[in-house]
């Protein structure tokens, strides 16, 4: 019975203390720390965290997020529905097999060429929620990465989107 009893007390977990509000905020802000996203998208990314750790602070973290002036992100939009306006401009394809997934990879490399975005040198940008492209110095005036829900988690990622003006551009 001993051995029972022992190897039931081995296997209770310690619970870590809860993070506080500060932490959430810093650790938050230290991923975000390469400038690419809008401060207040991350501010409001902070508020939706806070919410979760604590649901009594809640409807106080809605409310601060309402005072938050966001970007309007409704003008701005996937390299998949750039590569489809560009294609309707044109009136040609982009790809030979003129798939979504192929024309944008074929607008990713046309925004490459023309100086609007560079690959992002993390190997693991994808897996750790980062965008895949990064704007340039220049594509910073036409594109913003934004941070959006995972089609099928609910973890939060980074993506580059488009003013369509960078069409005018390129």
């Amino acid at each position: 019975m001993r051995q029972i009893k022992a190897w039931q007390e081995s296997t209770e977990y310690v619970k870590s203390p809860q993070p506080s509000v500060k932490d959430i905020s810093e650790a938050i802000s230290s991923v975000f720390c390469m400038g690419t996203v809008e401060p207040n998208l991350v501010q409001g990314l902070i508020a939706n965290e806070i919410g979760k750790a604590y649901p009594q602070l809640k409807n106080q973290m809605e409310a601060v997020k309402q005072l938050l002036p966001m970007p309007v992100e409704d003008e701005l939009i996937t390299v998949t529905n750039l590569a489809k306006l560009y294609m309707k401009r044109a009136g040609n394809r982009l790809s030979s097999n003129n798939t979504n997934q192929g024309n944008a990879k074929v607008m990713n490399d046309i925004l490459i060429s023309r100086g609007m975005q560079i690959r992002n040198p993390n190997l693991n940008a994808k897996k750790n929620g980062q965008p895949l492209y990064l704007p340039t110095q220049l594509g910073k005036q036409y594109g913003k990465v934004v941070l959006q829900e995972a089609k099928g988690s609910n973890k939060t990622i980074q993506q580059l989107r488009w003013f369509p003006s960078v069409l005018d551009a390129i």
